[in-house]
């Protein structure tokens, strides 16, 4: 699914975003089935992420969208598009 990014913003991962910076989701590079199951649960172009702990190795990591944490593991992750916000690169 794509939100139109205009080429211009400086784009990463969810996978990317450090731990305690957050960043406005943009994209969804998943199967529709997955990023329809995702937008249900907040992540929605221009919602804010904030990247939380991860589990030992890394994977999952929690993230959260709207007041509520998710654990999402990093093969998902890294196929959620983000604009940084204020510098927020992990």
């Amino acid at each position: 699914m794509n939100f139109n990014l205009s080429g211009d913003e400086k784009v990463l991962s969810l996978a990317d975003l450090a731990e305690g910076s957050s960043a406005t989701l943009a994209d969804l590079r998943l199967p529709q089935n997955v990023s329809e199951h995702l937008m249900w649960l907040g992540f929605v172009p221009g919602a804010k992420v904030t990247a939380g702990q991860s589990a030992p190795g890394g994977n999952p990591r929690v993230y959260t969208v709207a007041g509520v944490a998710f654990a999402l593991r990093r093969d998902v992750a890294s196929q959620v598009l983000l604009v940084p916000v204020d510098g927020a690169c992990g």
